[in-house]
Parts: C-alpha cells; sequence; structure tokens
C-alpha cells in the first residue's frame, strides 16, 4: 500500500511539475523602423540560459530584408528563414500553428508598433496592431480575437503602445485569460526581456507572474508618462457592459435639462486623452464623482451604475504602474482614479462643449 501511495504521488507530482512547464511565443514584426530595438532585444535574450525543464522560447522574427524563426530549448538556439505572407493574419496564424504546445501554459508576446483597438472591416487610418509594417497591413484586433480562439493562449502581452484598452479586451475576450499592456505611447525600450524570461522560468501563478512583469516593466521605464497594467479578460470580464449600462443612464440625465450639459462642461475640459483619442476609464470615473460630490445632481440609480464599473474593474485588475507624469505636481483631483485601461472617446458619453 505505501508503495502505490508513492507512485501515486510521484506520478501526479510529475503531472503538476509538467503542467508548470512553459512556452514563450514571440512575434516579432520589426520590418520598420523598429528593427534596430529587435536585434537589441534579441541579443538580451540571448544572453539567458534555458534548460529543458525551465522555459521553451519560440520565436518569429520579422525584419526590413530577412525574416526567420529561432527555437530556444536545451540550451541552444535553432534558427531558420522564412518566407513572409500575404496577410499579418496568415503570418500570425501560421506562427501559432507552429509554436503552441498544448500540453503547456503558453505565454504570446506580440511585439512591434501598436494604435490600439480596430475593427476588421474598419477603413479607419488609426488602430491595429502591427503598423507600420511593410510586409503587411496592420492587423484588426477583432479578427487577432479570431486567431486566438483557435489556439490555446494563457497570457498575453502587448509589447507596444496604446494595446490597454477597453475594446481591445472586449475583441479577444475568453480568448486569452490574462492580458498585459500598456494604454499609452511606450518608450522604445519595450520589456527588459532577460529580467521577464527569468520570471517566467520560476514556479508561480501565472496572476502572481504578471504582476512581476509588470513590477519590473515598470521599474525600467526612462519616461515620466509611461502606464502598464495586466487585467484578467476571461469570459466574466464584464467592464464593458457595465459601462454600456452606466452610459444609457447618463444619456437619459443630460437630454433632460440643458443645465446637466453646463455643469458637465465645466469639469470634462481639462480631461486628458491619449493618442487616438482614448481616455482612461478610471479618471472618467473619478469626474462623474466629482461632478456628483460637488452638485448632487445623480440619482441613487446613476450612483450605482458608476460604482458598478468601478467594481468590475477592481475585479479585472491584477496590476497596474504608471508614471510621476500622473501623479506629481498640480495634476487635477480625478488622476488619483487612474486605471491603466483606456477607452475610445467614442465609448464614453461627454457634453457638447
Amino acid at each position: 500500500m505505501k508503495i502505490y501511495f508513492l507512485i501515486t504521488l510521484l506520478f501526479f507530482s510529475g503531472q503538476l511539475l509538467a503542467a508548470k512547464k512553459r512556452s514563450v511565443l514571440l512575434f516579432m514584426a520589426a520590418d520598420n523602423d523598429l528593427a534596430a530595438y529587435a536585434k537589441a532585444d534579441l541579443a538580451e535574450i540571448s544572453k539567458v540560459i534555458y534548460g529543458q525543464d525551465q522555459v521553451d522560447l519560440k520565436v518569429e522574427v520579422h525584419l526590413p530584408s530577412q525574416s526567420f524563426r529561432e527555437l530556444h530549448v536545451n540550451q541552444r538556439a535553432l534558427a531558420e528563414e522564412i518566407m513572409p505572407m500575404t496577410s499579418a493574419k496568415d503570418q500570425l496564424t501560421n506562427f501559432l500553428d507552429w509554436a503552441v504546445d498544448k500540453n503547456k501554459e503558453n505565454i504570446l508576446i506580440l511585439w512591434g508598433h501598436g494604435q490600439g483597438p480596430r475593427l476588421k472591416n474598419s477603413k479607419s487610418p488609426f488602430g491595429g496592431i502591427f503598423t507600420a509594417s511593410e510586409n503587411y497591413a496592420p492587423l484588426s484586433t477583432e479578427i487577432l480575437g479570431s486567431i486566438l480562439s483557435g489556439h490555446t493562449i494563457d497570457l498575453l502581452i502587448f509589447d507596444m503602445c496604446l494595446m490597454q484598452n477597453l475594446i481591445t479586451l472586449e475583441h479577444l475576450k475568453g480568448k486569452a485569460p490574462i492580458v498585459i499592456g500598456s494604454a499609452q505611447i511606450q518608450n522604445f525600450i519595450g520589456l527588459p526581456y532577460d529580467k521577464v524570461i527569468n520570471k517566467m522560468r520560476k514556479t508561480m501563478t501565472l496572476e502572481n507572474l504578471s504582476k512581476e512583469i509588470v513590477k519590473i516593466t515598470a521599474e525600467i521605464m526612462p519616461n515620466d508618462n509611461f502606464t502598464f497594467s495586466a487585467f484578467f479578460n476571461g469570459k466574466n470580464q464584464n467592464i464593458f457592459p457595465a459601462l454600456s449600462s452606466l452610459n444609457n443612464e447618463l444619456q437619459k440625465l443630460l437630454l433632460t435639462d440643458p443645465y446637466y450639459e453646463f455643469i458637465f462642461s465645466t469639469y470634462f475640459i481639462d480631461l486628458p486623452s491619449f493618442p487616438g483619442s482614448y481616455i482612461d476609464l478610471g479618471m472618467y470615473l473619478g469626474i462623474l464623482k466629482k461632478i456628483d460630490y460637488e452638485n448632487k445632481v445623480f440619482s441613487v440609480k446613476l450612483r450605482k451604475k458608476i460604482q458598478k464599473v468601478q467594481d468590475e474593474i477592481n475585479f479585472s485588475l491584477i496590476e497596474k504602474r504608471y508614471g510621476s507624469e500622473y501623479i506629481e505636481g498640480n495634476r487635477p483631483y480625478f488622476v488619483e482614479f487612474f486605471q491603466g485601461l483606456s477607452v475610445p472617446s467614442e465609448n464614453l458619453i461627454f457634453p457638447k462643449l
């Protein structure tokens, strides 16, 4: 009986250890002005020692004159040249078909220029991922969601600008349980790959790993206006429905009396925005709370809807970091509510200024 128990214990211990193995997938769209930064990151990665029982790293790199794949495993790097495909969708799908390991936790890092959410049939000159690429047009986040639905991705990291956006999360909802990214323009320095990959080698939950990645990335940012955050993005992430319900209630209020439009307009003048007319959702809620505190114009129902959005953010937020630009000096009251999650201005209710 003792022998049987020991064998059983060893079996399940082995299963637990196997479950903690990770496969890191890095897709680099650097066939543009980012080529030098891609090479610097690859050099940083090459300094990290890979072990068979640690982390497998699979990389696809697109430079202006060269595309290749690298498999880092057993302390070796095996490289092969590849040909670019006709679209970012096909390129990324093909990479994931090759790289995803269903028997491991798969961490996908998307590297390049980013401009936030984009619908699949959008004609807008702004939005999407892998922007400014010579090989293909920007990939819409809506299409990215459909690509990820066919693969097992446990953690998604955007090493690019403007991607920690509520609409992006909505497009990827249930497709990547955790999403890490920035709501702001990021410095070209990007992730500290040596530190990040060493963290990935340690035995910890993806939630705790996400916290560590946000923290160590924030520590190396040279600019004061960076943002970086991690959010749960499973099927039970309900920030967007709560915001839509709040918008409906606010719209009703603004339509009842021009006086409310006037009150609103005096508060929203100084609300900062990110490129793409993206607004931090937390600061938006902060302004609404300030309006109510100083004017007592909101109903109990409306106050509850504001709090519902904040509760959903709190439920989904894993970690957030932002630079001193948002907390020092003569900053407005509402920056205290900063969440590191942006929203396109058209998805919010503003007064007619």
